[in-house]
């Protein structure tokens, strides 16, 4: 920039200054009607995964297959969470009555 500023720059440059700002505003245009699609799913993977897991369990079953079976289903945990029984407890019976009176039902 400070070149082109100071008086020296060149026709050619110019040019190609004025080719890479076109190319910039298709881009753009481009971009701006471009829609957002969902990225391809597999229809089933749910199932998929179901079955999946399901062969885990059961091969947990099996004493020659209960070691891979298990390194098989930790690298499907991405996270584990521990929360103490209290806890626990208090949070599913905050929720229990929170349930109950969103939906309207009296209790004691």
């Amino acid at each position: 920039m400070d070149i082109m500023e100071g008086g020296g720059y060149t026709r050619l440059l110019m040019d190609r200054l004025r080719e890479l700002e076109v190319k910039q505003d298709a881009l753009r245009d481009e971009m701006a009607g471009a829609s957002n699609p969902l990225p391809d799913i597999y229809p089933n993977v749910a199932q998929i995964y179901r079955r999946k897991v399901e062969r885990l369990a059961a091969a947990l079953q099996h004493p020659e297959d209960q070691l891979e079976a298990a390194e098989a289903i930790r690298a499907l945990i991405e996270r584990a969470t521990l929360i103490p029984e209290r806890k626990a407890r208090r949070d599913r019976d905050h929720a229990a009555r929170r349930a109950r009176r969103d939906s309207g039902l009296a209790w004691g």
